[in-house]
């Protein structure tokens, strides 16, 4: 690989957690393969690649894969040790048959939402044609169901939940190999063979997206226990299941702390799964919890007060 505009800058800053690839239903959810980038064509020809069985392969630019990016379940013996030495294509896995992994902080699947096809100029370029989004739809569908749900009104919290959920299933006959932009074969993208049970063309996903109120007494939520975030009651799970569908649907749009400082769950949904600097620093600030505000200039203030 080397760098191509078609890919945008590589920068290395927001790796996902293991939560946010968990908290998908990578069989059900498209919204999960149509967000994250795990497939890379070749942009470097080479003629020394070597395959899983040791063999000598040729990388051909644009028609080759040359990354492949496995979000796979604990416990799935399909990717043994020679996927760990394969260059054609090579192989970051999430979790090989040994329970080792590839993915690090520089080595994982990445959003691809703000992908712009249209840049031009130098590929080390930051410069896009894309509008930024201070408001969708989507957004008022969660925010209405979030409303009614904390007015403990369920059913209505379910009906928008459901609107949301049913359009993010796949639809009947829907070919989810391969998301190809018109313009560029750099754009393709694999979408289905990181999980178990999946199949190129589906039958229709969108009934089973609907959630009813029921999930809002059970134990998990797409694996995930409520008891890691200390939620028992039905008003805590509820919560929680709209910040995991947040999560979902949200992604990567710059909400997340806005959300888990208004609702107060900042220190008990991130200390579980940032364990690199995130969790000390949230652990040793329980007491106060001064990161749920953000620091504003004295100079601000002062603009802003007048006799005190």
């Amino acid at each position: 690989m080397t760098r191509v505009i078609e890919y945008g800058r590589p920068y290395q800053r927001l790796r996902p957690t293991e939560y946010t690839y968990d908290v998908f239903d990578r069989v059900n959810d498209s919204r999960f393969w149509k967000s994250f980038r795990t497939l890379y064509m070749s942009t470097s020809a080479t003629s020394a690649a070597v395959d899983i069985n040791g063999n000598t392969q040729s990388h051909v630019v644009g028609s080759t894969i040359g990354i492949k990016i496995v979000v796979n379940n604990l416990g799935d013996n399909r990717y043994t040790a020679n996927y760990k030495t394969s260059t054609f294509p090579n192989y970051w896995v999430r979790y090989y048959s040994d329970n080792t992994s590839t993915f690090s902080t520089s080595q994982f699947a990445g959003l691809d939402k703000y992908l712009d096809p249209h840049r031009t100029g130098n590929q080390n370029d930051s410069d896009g044609t894309r509008d930024g989004y201070l408001a969708r739809i989507g957004e008022t569908y969660l925010i209405v169901a979030e409303a009614y749900g904390r007015s403990n009104d369920y059913p209505n919290a379910v009906k928008y939940i459901n609107i949301l959920r049913e359009r993010a299933g796949y639809r009947d006959g829907e070919n989810r190999s391969q998301y190809r932009n018109a313009t560029s074969v750099y754009f393709c993208k694999n979408t289905y063979y990181e999980s178990t049970g999946i199949t190129e063309t589906t039958t229709s996903t969108k009934n089973a997206m609907q959630i009813s109120e029921a999930t809002f007494d059970a134990d998990a939520d797409a694996g995930i226990p409520y008891s890691v975030f200390g939620a028992t009651s039905k008003e805590d799970k509820f919560l929680h299941f709209i910040l995991n569908e947040r999560t979902r649907e949200l992604c990567g749009e710059f909400l997340r702390w806005e959300d888990l400082s208004r609702t107060k769950t900042l220190y008990a949904r991130t200390i579980p799964y940032n364990n690199d600097n995130a969790s000390p620093q949230l652990e040793s600030d329980r007491a106060t919890q001064k990161f749920l505000l953000r620091p504003i200039p004295q100079t601000f203030l002062d603009g802003v007060t007048k006799d005190g």
